[in-house]
């Protein structure tokens, strides 16, 4: 599905949004495949050893091509889930407006805390991520100023969620944004966050 979302204010004049092609979005997610498998390992110890050795060996081959956070690729392929960075919960944007978007997402075991369900801390990261690209997408740059998470039942791994997120209002500067994520029509957790604009300088 394509979403037509404005441009990001943060973002260079001239920046290629595609750069690593097919290519980077098949080496994230593999990354990401990598990171689920060593979250739910339990293999011998000689095995770990050898899978560490060359994923030593890759990041290796790949450092060598390390660059400024200004010019990584990481962060800044919309086009892919979590703007095509290993750190961002990968949800997709379904729909957007000014005032409004929708997207979906699905924890892996990467996000387990305990007891089946999602890790709090990272319920958290995906509502900072959501409301923050939110803020800044066809706006005056903004950051995060508060984010206030109420967790109202677990969140559970490997299940398609829904992502509400709405302009609550503006105050000069200001920008307040709520965001719901919910199963089937019932809340898992909601969060409210203040945006400030960032001031010229």
């Amino acid at each position: 599905m394509s979403i037509d979302i404005p441009p990001h204010p943060w973002w260079k004049p001239g920046l290629d949004l595609h750069r690593g092609g097919d290519s980077y979005a098949h080496l994230l997610s593999a990354t990401r495949g990598l990171l689920d498998a060593v979250a739910g390992v339990d293999a011998p110890e000689a095995v770990l050893a050898e899978v560490a050795g060359e994923v030593s060996r890759i990041a290796g081959r790949l450092n060598s091509y390390t660059t400024s956070d200004e010019s990584q690729i990481a962060g800044t392929r919309m086009d892919l889930p979590g703007r095509g960075h290993p750190l961002v919960v990968p949800y997709r944007t379904t729909s957007w407006t000014s005032v409004r978007m929708t997207a979906e997402v699905t924890f892996t075991r990467i996000h387990l805390g305990d007891g089946g369900a999602v890790h709090g801390g990272v319920t958290a990261l995906l509502f900072d991520e959501v409301l923050g690209r939110f803020a800044n997408h066809g706006r005056q740059p903004a950051r995060t100023a508060f984010l206030h998470v109420n967790y109202r039942r677990l969140v559970p791994l490997d299940v398609d969620l829904d992502i509400l997120t709405k302009v609550d209002r503006a105050e000069g500067r200001k920008l307040y944004i709520t965001a719901e994520l919910s199963h089937d029509g019932t809340v898992l957790a909601d969060a409210e966050g203040l945006f400030v604009a960032v001031s010229a300088q």
